[in-house]
């Protein structure tokens, strides 16, 4: 990772969609080029207005390449945390 503008986030993971705008954390939204996620548990990602979710398998470190500044996150059986580093060089 590369890049001007990066941020840290934890998002706790529940039954119900929970939304993520990317720069949230540093007060200032921006449209993510790189993305590392870390899930305690299974957890899905949706990304910007997808329809199915991309399943980010729990204790591995999963590295995603596409540009966006919105993702909503979802357990899949049990609650838990899924850390998000974002980083980019695009302000929304």
């Amino acid at each position: 990772m590369a890049y001007p503008i990066s941020e840290w986030h934890r998002q706790n993971t529940t039954s119900e969609p929970v939304e993520y705008v990317i720069g949230t954390e540093i007060g200032s939204p921006f449209i993510a080029e790189e993305i590392v996620f870390f899930a305690t548990q299974d957890t899905y990602v949706y990304f910007e207005s997808d329809e199915k979710p991309t399943l980010i398998p729990k204790e591995v470190y999963f590295e995603w390449y596409r540009r966006t500044g919105r993702l909503r996150v979802q357990r899949v059986s049990a609650n838990g945390i899924l850390h998000i580093w974002s980083e980019g060089h695009t302000r929304t």
